[in-house]
């Protein structure tokens, strides 16, 4: 059997069965059969930063015994992102969030083998054709509820507080060319266009999400980006996931200890103290896994656990940094940057794509991101509030 899947990737019996007796641990495995199924496309799929994600599965003949397998196998390819006609998204610049082979890269260097608070998807292979990589990787759902509740969040961030404080207590930074640097620069600057964009009318969802308060209050956060991006970047500079929202998160089962599985790890790279946690919460509210109504709780459940992860590895900085770092990188991240990508997407890709990367109604993303933006907005005020007192102090 030959299946050709995205991107003229051949997938044939010799292939698997390599895969499958990795996955087993049995260099004698014998093939039974398999099958392949595409997984959710998400984000990254939508926009053309990925080529897919598919679930490989069936039977193999092991130790004189028929068992079950299965694996992820993720396609990495070049392409031309376009936000919009006149707004190209480099995928070839090793240091930008769109770089297209960063995660082969971090698989193939082993900077996922011992991390500190989370635990990533073993990598069982990594091919190369016809100019792309084909990752394949371990196979770990959610080993609890599809919903969680709050209380899992704030231990999710306290295992990202793990991860990023080992590299604020003494670990070296890696140096590697290929991680990532400047996700909140770039993503505000690539919601340019739609931020100016919005200020002259809004229809559809951006109509009903947008109001023109929101509008305005945008503008004056737009108009302070580099006063407020240089803050962030006077902050203490750790190793990031830089995409940490509940979807690419799981629950896992380690020795009897509840760990916190992270995929994805496309966009690693060098960030601030603060920008952790702000993905989480952000990026967890944009995409409708915890209601706005709950964002009090959840925002406080995040920073504490956050807080606790970095003390858990020694980090004995102040917790008023963490907030204004965390200020600065939510409201730029999602509130402006954000808002100005959406708004492009929206407009020049129409509501059914944001209905397919959410995965919701858009009656029912529009309710959330109306309650949504001024939250964003008021944390992106509380910064600049804080760099004019900061800038006044004798």
């Amino acid at each position: 059997m030959t299946v050709q899947y995205p991107a003229r990737v051949d997938l044939d019996d010799l292939a698997v069965l390599r895969v499958v007796r990795i996955v087993l641990e049995d260099p004698s495995a014998e093939l039974r059969g398999w099958s392949i199924r595409a997984m959710g496309g998400g984000v990254t799929v939508e926009v053309g930063a990925s080529g897919g994600v598919q679930r490989v599965a069936g039977m193999a003949l092991s130790d004189g015994r028929e068992v079950a397998w299965t694996a992820i196998l993720k396609l990495l390819r070049r392409s031309r992102l376009m936000l919009d006609p006149d707004t190209e998204v480099p995928t070839d610049d090793p240091s930008g969030w769109a770089f297209w082979r960063r995660e082969a890269h971090v698989y193939e260097a082993g900077l996922l083998d011992d991390l500190e608070g989370l635990i990533a998807p073993r990598c069982y292979a990594i091919d190369s054709a016809n100019g792309e990589v084909a990752l394949w990787l371990e196979d770990a759902p959610n080993e609890g509820p599809a919903d969680w509740p709050l209380e899992r969040y704030g231990l999710a961030a306290r295992h990202l507080g793990q991860f990023n404080g080992r590299y604020l207590t003494g670990t070296p930074l890696p140096q590697h060319r290929w991680l990532s640097t400047g996700r909140v620069r770039e993503w505000v600057d690539l919601g340019g266009p739609g931020i100016v964009a919005m200020q002259a009318g809004r229809d559809g969802l951006p109509s009903a999400w947008l109001s023109d308060r929101s509008v305005i209050r945008i503008g004056r956060l737009w108009d302070a980006r580099d006063t407020m991006i240089t803050a962030l970047e006077s902050l203490p500079v750790t190793l990031c996931h830089h995409d940490a929202g509940r979807r690419n998160l799981a629950i896992r089962r380690v020795t009897g200890q509840d760990r916190t599985g992270a995929f994805d790890w496309q966009m690693i790279g060098m960030g601030h103290l603060g920008e952790e946690p702000a993905a989480l919460l952000a990026v967890s509210l944009q995409m409708l896994d915890v209601p706005i109504a709950e964002v009090g709780s959840l925002e406080r459940v995040v920073l504490d656990g956050y807080v606790e992860g970095l003390r858990d590895v020694g980090w004995d900085g102040e917790t008023a940094t963490v907030r204004f770092g965390f200020a600065i990188a939510a409201s730029l991240l999602m509130g402006v940057g954000g808002a100005g990508i959406w708004f492009t997407t929206a407009s020049q890709d129409g509501e059914a794509m944001i209905e397919r990367m959410v995965g919701r109604s858009i009656a029912d993303i529009a309710a959330q991101w109306s309650a949504m933006q001024p939250y964003l907005l008021d944390l992106g005020e509380e910064a600049l509030a804080e760099i004019m007192r900061r800038r006044a102090r004798p």
